[in-house]
């Protein structure tokens, strides 16, 4: 489990919903495909104290589009392109989009597009990508699939 309390409040540590799913042998410690389910506040730093990097995983799964459950996405997929954009687009897989009641629509396809918008417009990612070109110009929402 890379975090599992719920909402939005911090406290004592705890980091927002995930479970990182490892497949694999023995021999190789489970680490043939690596599966993130929900990337909740403090994910990035939780997969660290177990020895797994951003670039480490294979696909991350979003069950749905809450803050708590999404939180730590832009991190991991900033992390990913400062450290890993030569491994390509990272899978993650969200449910379509929900119309509510009310009329509003929660959409996994909006927010990963729109991952680092705020990198984009302050102007980090162009600082970064000049600096470092082997990060991908178009930032971290273009090594999404």
């Amino acid at each position: 489990m890379t975090g599992t309390k719920g909402g939005p409040n911090v406290y004592e540590g705890l980091a927002g919903p995930g479970t990182l799913v490892t497949f694999g042998t023995v021999a190789n410690q489970c680490r043939d495909v690596l599966m993130l389910f929900d990337v909740g506040r403090g994910t990035s730093i939780r997969l660290a104290e177990v020895d797994v990097m951003a670039g480490d995983i294979d696909a991350i799964f979003l069950t749905h589009v809450h803050s708590d459950h999404v939180q730590g996405l832009a991190d991991v997929m900033q992390l990913r392109w400062h450290y890993y954009s030569a491994l390509g687009p990272l899978d993650i897989v969200g449910s379509g989009d929900v119309k509510a009641p009310a009329g509003h629509t929660t959409s996994s396809h909006q927010l990963t597009k729109h991952i680092a918008d705020a990198f984009i417009y302050s102007g980090e990612v162009a600082q970064r990508h000049s600096e470092r070109p082997q990060t991908h110009a178009g930032g971290p929402a273009a090594l999404i699939n």
